[in-house]
């Protein structure tokens, strides 16, 4: 009894197992033929039940895109003066026109020194130069006076050595004495002798005339330098601009070397912006320097904006590097009046246009350029891209021969080999879009900052470009900003959080 009870039981599972199996194949059947009838596309299940995903697609297309650089730097001016008094003095006027802030013309005299002193030195001066052109004009006279009696010394010489002649013929005759002859040889004697004093006293007189001529150099120099004394009391505006600093009053007593204010040209303002190696190369012409491209500066906050061009590259020391390149731009004088020299400044460049290339989401490449396509029977696989550059949630990239179908967000669930229900329409970036650089919208550096990494000093340009950039990001916790913001303020910051915040390409 106990056997037929057991063998009915089995029996019972049996039946039971073999009506479960027969219900689930009709059921895979009608799955299968659901399947195969279904279009591509249609997101309805496919053959086996598997139900194909829904993800959005874009056709890539052909546009022309401008790319910026965004940078920081200070203001400066490329003329300015600096007002220096040359020696101690005594103010004895000022110009109406000298005032902190106000413009001054070039060549206005703006202080006038007591130069009592100096014009009495200057009149010592030429006095002593007019005595020594007196001594040369008479010396002069004197010279002139010997060499005319030098003249007649020689007519006298000459009657003597003729006479001398004509006694000796006589006494070679025999008709002439001997005394006569004696008398007549001390006459020429006589008469070369004062010959010879005379010459040597021109000669001592032109000898005189050459030392009085150096001694009249010596006292135009003189001149000269007291000249510059005088002027020197005088106290001129360099260039034309505006002036900053302190005005003295009459009588006040100005110490030499002391500097009352400065004179700033604010029409001649350049900008010094710190870039990466492959942006100055961007921007670079094939040529050597730089392209001629504009500029737009603001200062942080503010929506006026004021225009600039770049114009070369600057060689700035550095204690990390030893030499820094920075962009020089000179800013358009028509956009002034403007900012002041020393104010901090946001830049844009305006990069050339790229032509004829197709835009990206980032989201649809991976880090090494690969983008997820639609081939036929909406499978897809993997093509290779090349990417021109990357500007921030954007990428630059060749465009396909052909119009290609891709998937907008990239996500570790879709692969090569995947075949997809595709979702056609938008997502796709616009054309010709104004890009805006990655130092515009970073985000906060993933992950940990080594603190025991190299450490290097930054510039006061630099470190202020960073922390704006920190404190403009608004994906970073309001703590791990403040963190960041401190550890960049310090006198030397971590090499590698510097290289994280400004990995933008």
């Amino acid at each position: 009894m106990r056997v037929i009870s057991r063998l009915a039981v089995v029996l019972v599972l049996t039946c039971l197992a073999g009506w479960l199996a027969l219900t689930e194949g009709l059921r895979l059947y009608q799955h299968m033929s659901a399947g195969s009838s279904a279009q591509p596309g249609s997101g309805m299940p496919r053959p086996g039940g598997f139900r194909a995903p829904e993800v959005a697609v874009a056709r890539t297309r052909t546009s022309t895109v401008h790319p910026l650089i965004e940078a920081y730097g200070r203001l400066a001016s490329r003329a300015e003066v600096t007002l220096r008094v040359p020696d101690a003095g005594t103010v004895a006027k000022v110009s109406p026109d000298l005032a902190d802030g106000a413009e001054v013309r070039a060549g206005a005299v703006l202080i006038q020194l007591d130069d009592t002193d100096a014009r009495a030195a200057l009149a010592l001066a030429e006095a002593d130069l007019a005595r020594a052109e007196l001594a040369l004009r008479d010396t002069a006279r004197q010279a002139s006076t010997r060499a005319a009696d030098g003249a007649l010394l020689q007519q006298v010489r000459d009657i003597r050595q003729e006479e001398v002649d004509r006694i000796t013929g006589l006494v070679e005759k025999g008709r002439g004495l001997k005394t006569d002859l004696d008398s007549a040889k001390l006459s020429l004697i006589s008469a070369q002798q004062s010959l010879a004093t005379n010459q040597s006293d021109l000669d001592d007189l032109t000898a005189l005339q050459d030392q009085e001529k150096l001694d009249i150099e010596d006292a135009r120099r003189q001149v000269a330098s007291a000249a510059r004394i005088v002027a020197d009391q005088q106290i001129r505006a360099g260039i034309t601009g505006t002036y900053h600093g302190t005005v003295p009053v009459v009588g006040e007593r100005l110490a030499g070397g002391a500097e009352p204010g400065t004179i700033t040209d604010l029409t001649s303002l350049s900008v010094h912006l710190d870039l990466t190696a492959q942006e100055i190369a961007r921007i670079s012409a094939s040529q050597g320097g730089l392209l001629p491209l504009q500029v737009s500066l603001a200062a942080p906050g503010s929506d006026k904006t004021f225009a600039a061009t770049l114009n070369h590259i600057s060689l700035t020391p550095s204690e990390a590097t030893g030499s820094l390149r920075q962009v020089v731009a000179f800013v358009d004088p028509a956009s002034c009046p403007c900012l002041l020299p020393g104010d901090f400044v946001a830049a844009t460049i305006h990069e050339p246009a790229l032509e004829g290339v197709a835009l990206l989401p980032a989201e649809a490449m991976s880090f090494d350029g690969k983008l997820l396509v639609l081939a036929s029977g909406d499978v897809l696989e993997e093509r290779q891209m090349q990417v021109l550059r990357r500007l921030g949630d954007q990428v630059v990239v060749t465009p396909p021969d052909a119009p290609l179908d891709y998937v907008v967000k990239r996500t570790p669930q879709l692969g090569s080999g995947l075949v997809i229900a595709p979702q056609r329409g938008g997502a796709a970036p616009e054309a010709a879009p104004q890009v805006t650089p990655p130092q515009a919208n970073a985000g906060r550096p993933r992950g940990p900052i080594p603190q025991d990494g190299p450490v290097i000093a930054l510039s006061p340009e630099r470190r202020a470009a960073l922390i704006a950039q920190v404190e403009g990001s608004g994906q970073m916790p309001q703590r791990a900003r403040d963190r960041m913001v401190q550890m960049l303020q310090g006198e030397t910051v971590p090499e590698a959080l510097i290289n994280r915040l400004e990995a933008q390409n």
